[in-house]
């Protein structure tokens, strides 16, 4: 194995410890190599902080994201400025027009595997935008008009002028709001929305200003409307909709989706 050089640090490359040792082939695989492989590490998911964009910028599928706008011209643009490299959903400036992706990675929910979903967002104007993150059914892209069937997600009302966020598990088309109002957003301002399935099965829904200071919501064991664990299947998805006739965006920075494997 690696060893710590006289620095502190590690000489490269760090490689994968199988806990059969030799008597595993994959025993010794550096572990950058390991981590792409969910059967060794017990783990399927994502995480970027778009330091690179092979999605689309145009409506269409690409790297097998899928940008769709039902209502008007949906397009992504990739931003990279001082101490902020995301991408940005952009509507088109027209009553009701939406953008949404979706990154098919057909995660499930289950209260005996740990889940982890997570971004660090901002938008433009909360007195005039929907705008929903997280879980949901698969091929949904109009979640303003039609939820998905299944799903667990961040909720923004452009109704409510003060940005509250809701926080909302769905199954079989049935809503239940965990949090109603568990923060609010402003123009313009960054701010990680999350949630979890812990180790004891308990979803937990966070929010913060930043990666240190994070607040959890009210831990709940519930299965009420809960996306069901053998299975339906979900996707990632950021959504976003204007509620007048002005172009509306959303940034992400970073987000992370990953899941144990069953």
């Amino acid at each position: 194995m690696p060893q710590p050089d006289s620095g502190g640090g590690f000489n490269l490359p760090l490689l994968f410890n199988h806990p059969k040792g030799l008597r595993n082939p994959f025993h010794g695989l550096p572990i950058n190599y390991a981590m792409e492989v969910g059967d060794l590490t017990g783990y399927q998911g994502f995480a970027t902080d778009f330091a690179r964009w092979d999605g689309p910028i145009a409506e269409g599928t690409d790297a097998g994201i899928i940008l769709t706008g039902v209502t008007g011209v949906a397009t992504v643009t990739r931003i990279a400025v001082r101490n902020f490299t995301g991408i940005r959903l952009n509507t088109e400036a027209i009553l009701d027009a939406n953008a949404t992706l979706e990154w098919p990675m057909q995660f499930g929910y289950s209260s005996v595997r740990k889940l982890w979903v997570a971004a660090r967002i901002r938008i433009s104007d909360v007195n005039d935008i929907d705008v929903h993150f997280g879980l949901g059914t698969p091929g949904t892209p109009d979640w303003v008009n039609a939820l998905p069937v299944e799903g667990l997600f961040f909720a923004v009302d452009e109704l409510d002028a003060t940005g509250a966020v809701n926080f909302v598990r769905r199954d079989a088309s049935v809503s239940t709001v965990q949090h109603t109002a568990m923060t609010t957003l402003a123009d313009n301002t960054f701010i990680i929305l999350g949630f979890i399935v812990d180790e004891l099965g308990y979803l937990r829904p966070f929010y913060g200003a930043d990666i240190h200071n994070l607040t959890f919501g009210t831990a709940s064991a519930s299965t009420t409307n809960m996306p069901d664990d053998s299975t339906d299947e979900l996707s990632l998805y950021l959504n976003v909709e204007t509620g007048n006739s002005e172009a509306d965006w959303v940034d992400l920075d970073w987000v992370v989706c990953a899941a144990e494997r069953s």
